[in-house]
C-alpha cells in the first residue's frame, strides 16, 4: 500500500510540474527562469535527462514505489544486462521535459502557442551543443527506443511540429543529418518504436526534397520496404510500412515518376524475366495484407496520368496479365476486387500487344462468364458500370488479321539459271 501511495505521489508531482511549465504558469518565473528563456532552458533540461538515461547503471534495482509509478505511466524496467536500453528512474525526467516542450509548441486547451517562444524552441531543438552530443531532436530520434512509451509519442508530435513549421527549414536540417532518415527507416519494423518511426518518416516525406533523397538512394531507404517490411506478419506493422511507401510513391508525382521509370526492372521485372521484380513477390505473397494493399497501391500508381509510360510498360507484359488474372480468382473477395481494378487497365488498352491480346482472346469466354457473376451483389454503381464496359470490350475483342506473307516470284523457265560466278559477284 505504501509503495502504491508513493507511486501515486510521483504521478501527482509530475502532473503538477508539467502543468506549471506548459499551462497556466507559463508566463511566470519558474525556478528562477524568466518566461522568455523557458524554451532554451527546457531543451537543456531535456539534454540532461537524456544524459541520465545514457548513464543509468544497468541492472540497478528500482525501488518498489518507483516501479509502481513507472508501470502506471508506461515506463518499463531495465532490460537484460547486455541491453543498454534502460529507461528506469530517469525516464520520469525526460517524459516530464518532453511534455513541457510539447506544451510550448502546441499550446493547450486554454491558450494558443506563443509564436516567439515557438521560434526559440525550434532553434533550440536543432542547436548542436557539442559535436559529440548533437542536437536534442537528433538525440531524441537516436534514443527513441530508450524512452518511455508516452515520451515516444511526444517525440513524434514534436518532430511533426518541426516539419510543418513554415518559419524554419527543418527539411534541409533533416537532409543535412542523414542519420535521422537512416534511423527512422531502419526501425520501421521494430515492435517497440516502428509505428513512431513510421509517423515521423511520413511527416518527413511531406517535403519533396526529403522524398527525393530517399528515392534517389533506394538501396539504403526503399528496397527494404519491398523486401521485408511489407511482408511482416504483424498487421499493424505491415499496414504502416505500406502507408509510408504509398506516401513516398504518390505524394510528389514528378519525383515518384522519375523513380518508377528509372527502377522499373527492379520493381516490376524486365519483360523477358518470368521471375519479375520486388512487386511480383508482393503480389504472390502468402501474406494477405501484402497482397491486398500492394494491389491497391498498384492500381493507384498505374491510373495516375504522370505514370503513363510506367502503365503502358506494365500492361504490355503477358506475365503481368497472367498474374493479375490469377489474383482475379483469389479466394478473398477483397483481393479479387482490387485485382479487377488492375485487370481493367489491360482490357481497356486500345493498343494491346499481340501476346497480351492472345491471352485475352484465348480466355475470353471464361472471362466473360466469370465477370458476369463477379461481385454481383456489390452496391457500387461505378464498379458495375466499369464491369459491363470491360465485358463488352472482351466480347468484341478479336486478334488482328495475320499479314499475308509475300513470296518471291517463281523463276522464269525461259531464262538460263545464273552462273555461280555471277552469283558470287552479285553477293
Amino acid at each position: 500500500r505504501l509503495g502504491f501511495f508513493n507511486g501515486a505521489l510521483w504521478q501527482i508531482r509530475i502532473s503538477i510540474l508539467c502543468a506549471a511549465y506548459s499551462g497556466h504558469f507559463a508566463g511566470m518565473q519558474l525556478f528562477g527562469m524568466k518566461a522568455k528563456k523557458i524554451p532554451e532552458s527546457l531543451v537543456q533540461a531535456a539534454h540532461k535527462a537524456l544524459d541520465d538515461i545514457s548513464d543509468c547503471e544497468l541492472g540497478a534495482e528500482i525501488p518498489e514505489a518507483t516501479a509502481a509509478a513507472m508501470h502506471e505511466i508506461g515506463i518499463s524496467a531495465p532490460r537484460a544486462e547486455n541491453d543498454p536500453s534502460s529507461d528506469a528512474p530517469p525516464g520520469f525526467q525526460i517524459q516530464w521535459r518532453l511534455d513541457q516542450i510539447k506544451g510550448v509548441c502546441l499550446g493547450d486547451s486554454e491558450r494558443e502557442p506563443d509564436e516567439e517562444r515557438c521560434r526559440q524552441l525550434a532553434e533550440s531543438l536543432m542547436e548542436e551543443t557539442t559535436s559529440e552530443r548533437g542536437s536534442l531532436i537528433v538525440r531524441l530520434v537516436d534514443m527513441l527506443r530508450d524512452l518511455p512509451f508516452e515520451a515516444r509519442k511526444m517525440v513524434s508530435m514534436i518532430f511533426s511540429w518541426l516539419m510543418r513549421r513554415e518559419q524554419i527549414d527543418f527539411a534541409s536540417y533533416v537532409i543535412a543529418h542523414p542519420g535521422i532518415l537512416r534511423h527512422l527507416v531502419k526501425n520501421c519494423a521494430d515492435q517497440d518504436i516502428g509505428l513512431n518511426c513510421g509517423i515521423m518518416l511520413r511527416e518527413a516525406t511531406r517535403s519533396e526534397a526529403v522524398a527525393a533523397v530517399l528515392l534517389e538512394q533506394p538501396e539504403e531507404y526503399v528496397w527494404v520496404f519491398f523486401e521485408e517490411y511489407l511482408h511482416l506478419p504483424n498487421f499493424d506493422m505491415a499496414s504502416d510500412a505500406l502507408a509510408t511507401l504509398r506516401d513516398l510513391l504518390t505524394r510528389h508525382k514528378k519525383v515518384a515518376q522519375a523513380f518508377l521509370e528509372a527502377n522499373y526492372d527492379a520493381i516490376f521485372g524486365p519483360e523477358d524475366d518470368p521471375k519479375g521484380g520486388f512487386y511480383v513477390d508482393l503480389l504472390e505473397s502468402q501474406n494477405y495484407v501484402s497482397r491486398r494493399q500492394s494491389l491497391k497501391l498498384l492500381s493507384e500508381l498505374l491510373l495516375h496520368r504522370d505514370n503513363f509510360s510506367v502503365m503502358m510498360r506494365f500492361i504490355s507484359s503477358k506475365q503481368n496479365l497472367q498474374r493479375i488474372m490469377i489474383l482475379l480468382r483469389d479466394q478473398s473477395g477483397n483481393i479479387q476486387f482490387e485485382a479487377f481494378h488492375v485487370f481493367k487497365v489491360f482490357v481497356a488498352n486500345p493498343k494491346k500487344p499481340l501476346n497480351v491480346a492472345k491471352v485475352l482472346v484465348k480466355n475470353k469466354a471464361k472471362l466473360v462468364e466469370y465477370l458476369e457473376r463477379f461481385h454481383a451483389d456489390k452496391e457500387d454503381a461505378q464498379f458495375h458500370e466499369e464491369k459491363q464496359l470491360i465485358i463488352k470490350v472482351l466480347i468484341d475483342l478479336d486478334l488482328p488479321p495475320a499479314e499475308e506473307t509475300v513470296l518471291p516470284p517463281p523463276p522464269d523457265p525461259t531464262q538460263p539459271p545464273p552462273s555461280s560466278t555471277s552469283a558470287a559477284s552479285q553477293s
